[in-house]
């Protein structure tokens, strides 16, 4: 049994591409035992890397890239170290299995116009698409928080600049360096043509919000603080931004509208070149009633209120005969668009209390109903009272 053992470890070992006069004995010695004790070494210093960062009075974001810098090292090391002893126990034949490996990754996988795509080439493309990622965020964050912090711009318009040039970064990286692999960049210029047509057409109404946002800017049809209604909605304006403009609503609530939209449809302003507007509010009197003496009342309430402006005198038009009674205007100018609402709600509070103390009264909807003659055939019809209906 010993002997049969003793010749498993020595008998030397047969490869596929070449001949190595190697035991297993040999291998367990010079490789895999000093890889383990390699790796062992490699697990524990990261261990104590992490316990001694942990310790550190240092930024999260800080600690976390200091160790997976050192991390990098620490495998790089390792796989040379692994490099190194299989060609120590390998020898000169490690040289040949290193030309047989090569040979086999620099065969063309895709070959095009120009350009040719193997193992190799997706190898090296691994580390040249984070040096672009790293150069990108390197070089974007630098601009954001260096260069563009000393300029009088908003959050926003320093994310847009930064964001923008961390893609142009990238981009520029990626050719030049797919450029030294040998990548001709121009076979895949069908395939960049087809993806910029589909882009354009799904990026038309961004486009078209950055052309209204330029013309808000220069033509200021609407301004930050002024009041608006967009569809419907009103709200005042709290930001103005080259794709889309911020509006606070009545309710507190934040809408986000594209610039194009304000461009293309139709804005109602309150604030445009003045804050000053007027306030309407409608109220019925009843017929028979002294629209002179009605009238009076309601300047009484408008010069009372505390959101009427000094210089501008109330008035009070008849707006039609309806069916229940007389529409009246109530038409106040109020200092500020801001307090339309309120300036509203307590005229119309006051118009009631006023018409009580002066017994004007507002009539509500009704119909009076008039018979003339039953119809013919309608003698002989039992007719049974209906009761009237209670108010």
């Amino acid at each position: 049994m010993g002997s049969l053992f003793a010749r498993l470890f020595d008998t030397p070992l047969s490869l596929v591409a070449f001949d190595a006069v190697i035991t297993p004995l040999a291998l367990l010695v010079r490789l895999i035992l000093p890889l383990g004790a390699a790796f062992l070494l490699y697990r524990l210093l990261l261990t104590l890397l992490r316990r001694k960062i942990g310790r550190l009075r240092a930024q999260f974001d800080t600690a976390q890239r200091l160790y997976r810098y050192v991390r990098t090292i620490l495998r790089f090391v390792l796989v040379s170290l692994a490099v190194l002893l299989v060609y120590g126990l390998f020898g000169s034949d490690a040289s040949r299995g290193a030309v047989v490996l090569w040979n086999i990754l620099s065969t063309p996988i895709i070959e095009t116009a120009g350009s040719s795509i193997s193992l190799v080439t997706v190898i090296f493309a691994i580390p040249i698409g984070y040096v672009a990622v790293w150069t990108a965020r390197t070089g974007s964050g630098f601009l954001k928080t260096r260069a563009l912090s000393r300029l009088p711009l908003t959050d926003a318009t320093r994310f847009s600049i930064g964001g923008i040039t961390h893609y142009l970064i990238l981009s520029v990286t990626l050719v030049i360096g797919l450029s030294f692999l040998g990548v001709n960049l121009s076979t895949f210029s069908v395939l960049i043509g087809t993806l910029g047509i589909g882009i354009g057409f799904g990026l038309q109404n961004v486009v078209a919000s950055f052309v209204s946002g330029l013309v808000i800017i220069f033509e200021r049809p609407i301004k930050e603080g002024d009041r608006v209604v967009v569809e419907g909605t009103e709200g005042d304006v709290a930001h103005i931004r080259l794709r889309s403009t911020i509006i606070t609503t009545l309710t507190d609530e934040t809408i986000i509208v594209p610039n194009h939209q304000l461009i293309g449809n139709k804005i109602y302003n309150n604030s445009h070149e003045v804050r000053r507007i007027t306030v309407i509010n409608q109220v019925s009197v009843a017929y028979g009633t002294d629209l002179d003496y009605a009238a009076e009342v309601l300047k009484g309430v408008a010069l009372a209120s505390p959101y009427a402006r000094a210089s501008a005198e109330p008035d009070v038009r008849v707006r039609e005969f309806g069916d229940s009674g007389i529409l009246m205007e109530l038409w106040t100018g109020i200092e500020d668009a801001g307090t339309k609402w309120p300036a509203h709600s307590w005229a119309n509070f006051e118009i009631a209390r006023a018409f009580r103390r002066a017994a004007i009264t507002i009539p509500f909807p009704q119909r009076d109903l008039h018979v003339k003659e039953l119809p013919a055939g309608a003698a002989g019809v039992d007719l049974k009272p209906v009761p009237a209906a209670s108010e």
